[in-house]
């Protein structure tokens, strides 16, 4: 049975041996444009031959991932001067646009003010679907010298003004990191981050007592640690199965298979030492995920009020002063 395809739907076609989402523009020419470059200045245009089409997913497709192919849509974009291009990769009810719109212009506002809006405007703001855990992520890339930075925001909804803010006064604050804050006052954020971490070493000792009981114990080692592992031992194990991975290429699953059936050797590889890392979040834990993510936690909590310690607020006032400069 063949395969019917209109005008405006969209196909997946192998191209260049790779699945890829196409946009029909002529159906009985078998023309048609990749869709990831319908927003770009120069679309690129494909001819088609009807064995090579692999699906057809309709005029308007659900997101989703299709033969290992991304389908997101791309549905209009929105020019803006302050701002840059917003390109709208997901349906949007107009109050949800409205409360985003006026979100925006009120982060700017803030940054105007207090930082600085040099960052912007950006190449380009894409409003995905909701993908993953995350809501939103930057992206900084540099080509001959100039910015080409993208924002992605991707919220399961625009409708709520307070987090619409965080948002995009987090997101704001990578541009804000990458384009305008100078280097010493990166160092000055890294040194503010590494206070909030712990290294502590775990000595070869108590390693090798903890390799003794394991041996000894009659199951797995993620049944020693949920059944007789303290809550401190569980991150020494945690670190020993990391070790394993990196250095030996084992997986959980291996180390039982080797506990199981040959100990003495899985003792020989068994570490030596470990170092454990314990965080203090005093932001959000999310802020401890890297120096930058803390920035921009640290960045869009004072623009929404909340109480930071001492030394971040510090640090925020000698950025700001900076970057007006």
């Amino acid at each position: 049975m063949s395969l019917t395809i209109d005008k405006d739907d969209y196909i997946i076609v192998r191209h260049r041996k790779k699945p890829t989402l196409c946009f029909v523009l002529n159906a009985k020419s078998c023309r048609a444009v990749i869709e990831k470059t319908l927003q770009t200045d120069e679309p690129e245009h494909i001819t088609y031959e009807l064995e090579d089409v692999l699906c057809n997913v309709g005029p308007n497709p659900l997101d989703g991932k299709i033969y290992g192919c991304d389908v997101m849509p791309y549905k209009r974009t929105i020019e803006t001067k302050k701002f840059g291009p917003i390109l709208i990769f997901r349906d949007m009810e107009p109050k949800e646009l409205k409360a985003l719109q006026a979100a925006m212009k009120s982060v700017y506002a803030m940054y105007e003010k207090q930082a600085s809006v040099d960052f912007l405007p950006l190449y380009q703001i894409h409003l995905c679907p909701k993908k993953g855990k995350y809501a939103g992520s930057y992206h900084a890339k540099l080509k001959v010298g100039e910015a080409f930075d993208i924002m992605k925001l991707h919220p399961d909804t625009f409708s709520d003004p307070i987090y619409n803010e965080y948002l995009i006064a987090h997101e704001f604050a990578h541009g804000l990191w990458f384009r305008c804050v100078p280097l010493n006052l990166r160092v000055r954020w890294m040194n503010l981050y590494q206070k909030r971490l712990k290294l502590s070493s775990v000595n070869e000792q108590h390693l090798a007592d903890l390799c003794h009981e394991v041996v000894r114990y009659e199951g797995t080692l993620r049944d020693y640690m949920k059944e007789v592992a303290e809550d401190e031992e569980k991150l020494v194990i945690k670190e020993v199965l990391n070790y394993f991975k990196r250095y030996h290429v084992m997986s959980s699953d291996d180390i039982d298979l080797m506990l199981a059936h040959d100990s003495g050797k899985l003792a020989d590889m068994w570490p030596t030492r470990a170092m454990l890392s314990e965080t203090r979040p005093d932001i959000s834990q999310y802020s401890l995920k890297n120096v930058e993510e803390f920035f921009a936690e640290a960045i869009s909590y004072h623009f929404s009020g909340r109480i930071l310690p001492k030394d971040v607020q510090k640090g925020i006032k000698a950025t700001f002063l900076a970057c007006r400069k």
